[in-house]
């Protein structure tokens, strides 16, 4: 029997895979638990739709992270750090880097910034991870006071 699963489905497959299993398997634990529906033509249809729209949105997502990562390799952030011949008093935390890109209205999440601190003084480059798998590079600068 093929069914569409709704669910990921460990050993099985993913969300939205057509697979075929056993008849009891599929009436008695996918169908009534709702991990999966019949693999009925109209149900293939509708899946289809439902796949060219998810891949539509992809694609305008892609195309929105891929301005925003234009605009966050445009600028340079600039911070101080309070050091005392050459020993560094704390370092530049991720809450510090959101607000320099906030300032550039650059929203970002504290996840998407790697390394999520800056320790050093001088330039130092961040990769930051945007939605559909586009990734920036943000260029810092940092100075001793």
């Amino acid at each position: 029997m093929e069914v569409i699963l709704l669910k990921d489905v460990k050993g099985k497959g993913k969300k939205g895979t057509v697979i075929k299993v056993n008849a009891g398997y599929a009436k008695n634990f996918l169908i009534p638990n709702k991990v999966a529906i019949v693999a009925t033509s109209g149900a293939l249809n509708i899946k289809d739709k439902i796949d060219l729209n998810n891949a539509k949105n992809f694609e305008l997502e892609k195309q929105k992270s891929q301005k925003i990562a234009k605009k966050i390799e445009s600028i340079e952030l600039k911070f101080e750090l309070k050091n005392n011949n050459g020993k560094l008093f704390g370092h530049i935390s991720a809450k510090q880097i959101i607000a320099q890109f906030l300032n550039h209205n650059i929203k970002i999440k504290k996840t998407d910034i790697i390394p999520n601190k800056i320790d050093s003084l001088g330039k130092t480059t961040l990769t930051i991870q945007l939605p559909a798998g586009v990734k920036a590079t943000a260029k810092t600068f940092t100075k001793g006071i």
